[in-house]
């Protein structure tokens, strides 16, 4: 009899164990009963494939990528927004290094993904994950160069990389007036760089100053993509931190 319970016993455990072992985040569930699945990678180089689960039909939803490390997520959960749209949003993390990157993040590198909910399945978003963006805090370059890495200085930091930070921006004025198509231009209220990509590259030589006018054509990660009419050269397109221009300014 003690030998049958101790069977059992190492059964049930193995159960706990290996389901444990398989979930590459905490399953989450949203408010209409579906749950949110995470399997970890089969190998180094898989992804986690995310299934949700309703009246138990299992459908895949996603695939968080190899992104050369293994797969990692830093937090997922849901969202209603106030037009009653409900979504899932997750978001990835890496750890680039300065040898590969050229970029000298401070730690963690983000990426967001949002999916709405539409007859029941959630589906990815590529508007609003666009508008999150991907990105990581960086530190001076002139630092890391100059060999003084013990205490270098935070020269940009990444907006949204907490649950709380996305909830704040998806619900504040600056994703209200971009998803209804309310804000088309703006004003640079201090000197701030022109990049090629919506990230701080301290080795971009471009900018625009103060009370330079700009079209605006999209929104990513805290960046504007702006066009911008130059006397000399014509149209000037590129990207600037939103938090340079008018568009932020009263955030």
């Amino acid at each position: 009899m003690i030998n049958k319970f101790i069977i059992i016993s190492f059964f049930v455990l193995y159960s706990l164990v290996s389901q444990a072992s398989i979930e590459a985040y905490p399953t989450i569930t949203d408010k209409f009963g579906s749950q949110i699945i995470f399997e970890s990678p089969m190998s180094e180089e898989d992804t986690i494939k995310v299934f949700q689960i309703k009246n138990k039909d299992k459908k895949l939803i996603f695939e968080v990528p190899f992104l050369a490390q293994r797969p990692e997520i830093a937090f997922a959960f849901f969202e209603e927004l106030e037009n009653k749209e409900n979504y899932l949003i997750l978001s990835q993390k890496i750890q680039p290094t300065y040898n590969k990157t050229g970029i000298p993040y401070v730690g963690d590198y983000f990426l967001n993904y949002v999916f709405r909910l539409s007859n029941d399945i959630y589906v990815f978003d590529k508007n609003i994950s666009d508008f999150l963006g991907n990105g990581g805090d960086i530190y001076d370059i002139e630092y890391i160069e100059n060999g003084n890495s013990s205490n270098p200085k935070v020269i940009y930091i990444y907006p949204y990389k907490s649950e709380s930070s996305i909830k704040t921006e998806l619900n504040g004025s600056l994703f209200k007036g971009w998803k209804n198509k309310k804000i088309t231009k703006g004003i640079v209220i201090r000197k701030t760089l022109l990049q090629d990509v919506p990230n701080y590259v301290q080795s971009e030589k471009r900018y625009l100053i103060n009370n330079d006018r700009f079209e605006l054509n999209g929104i990513s990660g805290g960046w504007l993509n702006v066009t911008y009419k130059n006397m000399k050269n014509g149209k000037i397109t590129g990207w600037i931190l939103c938090k340079d221009t008018s568009i932020c300014s009263s955030k």
